[in-house]
């Protein structure tokens, strides 16, 4: 199986879901050309539809001059083989609660390293790019902020200006984008990455999520009387050994497929025990997975099969 992705003129679209509307169907079909002489036909729900035509019109393209700083995050989720995240149901409620919200609607990820908060993030953009989110978010799409790209410009007038389009962009699409930032630690490096975060929390009230330590939170935003009570947080506990297992089960699979072999719970419980002794007490699966993807690595410089 493949991915096949596909550039179609919205108004084709649109004049195919107005004769399904007008008929009452829940099911239409999709005549496409390729390349001017393949024929692509296949059948696709209503709703689908709707909502394709609906998320193909409510994001203005990122503006070429902002695409370091901006990435449309949700486009690059491919969920055809991006699996579910498993074991973090609850933190993931969590998370669409407080974006939901009309006010703070934003969530702070708390934990160490490695437990598994950017993995929550992967989720939330592949419900959104699916259509298993919330309904207020099937039409949002997930941007990621790339504060480390910002810092990197030197010249002060430079990067006032970056931050200014950064904001307006923002502004303008408020109601249609979901801000993801990675380390929020980040945005407190600069006064000018700390103005885009406080006003897309206060000002704009964009839904936005990011990843942060315990210590971080406490000291650069819990405590700070600008930003302080207008945020939540969702912590992000060390899982026990056992609901390890669950969690890396879809990379095992993954690694699985690409070395012909097959992974015994013995061996993977193995995984986990020397995850457990490497930096820490834990066992966090990212830990885990890193012993994994290592052993594999090793193996294949040595030689075996």
């Amino acid at each position: 199986n493949r991915v096949v992705k596909l550039l179609v003129d919205t108004k084709y679209l649109k004049n195919v879901l107005e004769i399904a509307e007008e008929e009452g169907k829940e099911e239409t079909r999709l005549n496409l050309v390729i390349n001017g002489n393949q024929k692509l036909d296949f059948d696709i729900n209503v709703g689908k539809l709707r909502l394709l035509i609906q998320k193909s019109e409510n994001l203005n393209s990122i503006p070429i001059q902002l695409g370091k700083y901006l990435v449309d995050f949700t486009s690059q989720i491919n969920f055809f083989n991006k699996r579910p995240l498993v074991g973090r149901d609850d933190e993931i409620k969590k998370v669409w609660f407080y974006l939901s919200q009309k006010c703070k609607n934003n969530v702070f990820l708390i934990g160490d390293k490695d437990v598994g908060k950017t993995a929550i993030c992967y989720e939330i953009a592949r419900q959104i790019e699916i259509g298993k989110c919330p309904i207020e978010f099937y039409t949002k799409r997930m941007l990621l902020l790339r504060p480390e790209k910002i810092l990197t410009i030197k010249k002060e007038w430079m990067l006032e200006k970056v931050v200014k389009s950064i904001l307006v962009y923002l502004a303008k699409n408020a109601n249609n984008v979901v801000l993801y930032i990675d380390k929020a630690l980040y945005m407190r490096v600069s006064p000018y990455l700390a103005t885009i975060i406080n006003n897309c929390i206060i000002k704009y009230k964009i839904p936005t999520i990011t990843t942060c330590s315990k210590e971080d939170f406490e000291e650069l935003f819990q405590k700070d009387f600008r930003v302080g009570k207008y945020v939540n947080r969702v912590y992000v506990k060390k899982p026990e050994i056992e609901e390890i297992l669950p969690m890396v089960k879809n990379h095992v699979k993954k690694l699985e497929a690409e070395n012909q072999i097959s992974i015994s719970n013995e061996m993977l419980k193995y995984a986990i025990f020397t995850a457990s002794l490497t930096n820490s007490i834990s066992a966090e699966p990212g830990n885990t997975i890193n012993v994994l993807d290592r052993t594999f690595v090793e193996a294949k410089q040595n030689g075996k099969t």
